[in-house]
C-alpha cells in the first residue's frame, strides 16, 4: 500500500463520502505530506486536518485485523496484510 493509497483510505475512514481533487507533487508523485493535503480541492465539506489524516494513515500500519473463516486473528505491524484487509475484506 502506497502513501497515496493510505491518504485516500484515511480520508474515507475519517470523513466518509468526501468529494475532492488531489493533485500530486510534480517532482515526486508518491510524496504525501502536509503541503499535498493543504492543496486538496474539496468539493464537499472538509472538517479534517493534516494531523488527523496523518494519524489515521499511521494507524493503517500499526494494527491489522485479519478475518479468516470466521476467526479473528490480530496481526501487529504486518504490512503485507493491510492492503487485503482495507480493500478486499471479503477475499481473506
Amino acid at each position: 500500500m502506497t502513501d497515496l493509497d493510505k491518504i485516500f483510505k484515511a480520508i474515507e475512514n475519517l470523513q466518509s463520502g468526501s468529494s475532492y481533487k488531489l493533485t500530486t507533487h510534480q517532482n515526486n508523485e508518491q510524496l504525501v505530506d502536509e503541503e499535498l493535503f493543504n492543496n486538496i480541492e474539496w468539493n464537499s465539506t472538509n472538517n479534517l486536518t493534516w494531523t488527523k489524516v496523518k494519524a489515521e494513515m499511521d494507524k493503517l500500519w500499526n494494527l491489522a485485523i485479519v478475518i479468516l473463516k470466521n476467526k479473528s486473528v490480530i496481526v501487529e505491524n504486518e504490512k503485507c496484510f493491510v492492503s487485503c484487509i482495507l480493500f478486499y475484506p471479503n477475499n481473506i
